[in-house]
C-alpha cells in the first residue's frame, strides 16, 4: 500500500469501503482538491473520448 493511500485511510477510515471497491482512492482524492471547473472539463473530454470510440466501434 503507497503512503498516500494509508495516510488518507487513517486520516478517512470511511475511503476503506471505496477502496475495497476497487477505488483508487489517492486519485480520487486528488481529483477532489481540483476546481470544480477542472473537474468538469476532464469529464467532458473523457465523455467525448468514449463516444468517439464508442462510434467507431460500431461503425465497423
Amino acid at each position: 500500500m503507497e503512503d498516500r493511500e494509508k495516510i488518507l485511510l487513517q486520516k478517512y477510515p470511511q475511503l476503506s469501503e471505496a477502496k475495497e471497491y476497487g477505488i483508487d482512492i489517492v486519485m480520487l482524492y486528488e481529483n477532489l482538491q481540483r476546481p470544480v471547473q477542472e473537474r468538469v472539463k476532464r469529464h467532458q473530454i473523457a465523455l467525448d473520448t468514449y463516444k468517439k470510440l464508442h462510434n467507431i466501434a460500431h461503425d465497423k
